[in-house]
């Protein structure tokens, strides 16, 4: 299928991108909204004794209060953003921050400890992990410099409010990324001047804490910084809203993965020219947090995902891609084809899951695919599985 995707363009201030970003997508965020009652990655959070409406008024409540007051002290440019989105959308500050906090709201967990097994299995109401970023170092890269890829996963019911945009800030780098239309920021992106950022969602148990989307920090690292250590600097003194691993490229050639847990930040690096981050934290300080090894989804979570182990999915598609890495390492550098590949790989029997690479699940899909070509300024994306689209290459304005 020929992918026809482009971008959309955002220019001036903080609030002419937002307001134009409103304008653009004031049909999908008024009918994501609607569809609240009908998201279970959102309604499975709803207490059994409160009814929807209720439950949805008092989220909205508390979120407004919390996300206006960490915006305006920590990130006073996004809530002129924000201002822009609801005055461009005419929609309420209240539902359009109600649908910021999915992101953050997410990932949360909660245990239960069902004594009467024999090992105790710890379940979780939270959302499985579907994101797989790969990294490849410039000597083991057939450019010369970084290439950097990302399969998104998440709720197919989501995919219409998927988009690309360009932003042109005054005073800013330009950025390229793929987003949803409620953000400010973006899950990931590229700058003009090669910074390249991909975060996953992670599930670290030393929280939660109050703290902002972690995909507005994106937007707002690749609007104002050009390196790894600049980035590193400023992502560990903000206040994150969720856990997330961060995987961070530069033109230097500098690379790095965050693994930002709401107290501590474990580091990894590259290995035998590649890194590898799905949605387990495997430093030895994200690990010492990170979710047990043996949580299962509770039966309030996704009907496909009841009873399953939180990181089968995470451990199927880190080792998958590991694999196929070193496969075509042995025979030489890896292309852009390479990974073209590697990204619409459905496991060894062929058929897209909820643990291959390309995910088709049962919950989350691939619903957004990426490859970052960080020598040559430009990357190569598509809205939906890369197994059925074609990747469009997208460059910077002059």
């Amino acid at each position: 299928m020929q992918n026809t995707h482009n971008m959309i363009s955002l220019e001036g201030t903080y609030y002419d991108a937002g307001f134009q970003q409103g304008r653009v997508n004031k049909e999908n965020l008024w009918k994501m909204y609607n569809l609240l009652p009908q998201f279970g990655d959102f309604i499975c959070q709803k207490p059994k004794d409160i009814p929807l409406t209720e439950f949805i008024e008092s989220v909205k409540t508390k979120t407004t209060k919390k996300l206006k007051s960490l915006y305006q002290k920590f990130a006073p440019d996004c809530w002129e953003y924000n201002l822009g989105i609801v005055n461009g959308a005419s929609l309420p500050m209240d539902n359009l921050l109600l649908l910021q906090n999915i992101e953050i709201s997410i990932p949360q967990v909660d245990y239960i400890i069902h004594e009467n097994e024999e090992f105790p299995i710890l379940r979780t109401t939270g959302l499985e992990g579907a994101c797989t970023t790969s990294l490849t170092t410039p000597e083991w890269s057939e450019t010369g410099g970084i290439l950097m890829t990302k399969n998104f996963g998440y709720p197919f019911i989501t995919l219409f409010i998927h988009y690309g945009k360009r932003l042109r800030l005054k005073g800013r780098n330009q950025v390229l990324s793929f987003s949803l239309s409620p953000l400010v920021g973006a899950p990931h992106g590229m700058n003009e001047a090669g910074l390249t950022i991909s975060y996953n969602y992670a599930y670290p148990q030393d929280g939660p804490i109050e703290g902002l989307p972690i995909s507005t920090l994106v937007q707002e690292a690749l609007l104002n910084f050009t390196t790894v250590k600049e980035t590193v600097d400023y992502f560990k003194k903000m206040p994150r809203g969720n856990g997330a691993m961060v995987t961070i490229g530069d033109a230097d050639g500098n690379s790095i993965c965050l693994e930002l847990c709401f107290k501590t930040v474990g580091i990894r690096t590259a290995e035998k020219g590649r890194l590898i981050v799905t949605n387990d934290l495997l430093s030895p300080e994200g690990q010492s947090v990170d979710k047990p090894p043996n949580a299962r989804f509770s039966d309030s979570a996704h009907p496909g995902l009841r009873g399953k182990l939180m990181n089968e999915s995470s451990k199927f598609r880190y080792d998958r891609m590991d694999y196929l890495f070193y496969r075509i390492m042995s025979k030489g550098k890896i292309t852009i084809k390479d990974l073209h590949q590697i990204m619409t790989d459905h496991g060894p029997t062929g058929y897209g899951s909820d643990n291959t690479i390309c995910r088709h699940g049962p919950a989350a899909n691939t619903t957004t695919a990426i490859i970052f070509d960080i020598k040559n300024l430009c990357l190569y994306g598509t809205i939906g599985s890369p197994c059925k689209h074609n990747l469009k290459q997208y460059t910077f304005l002059k």
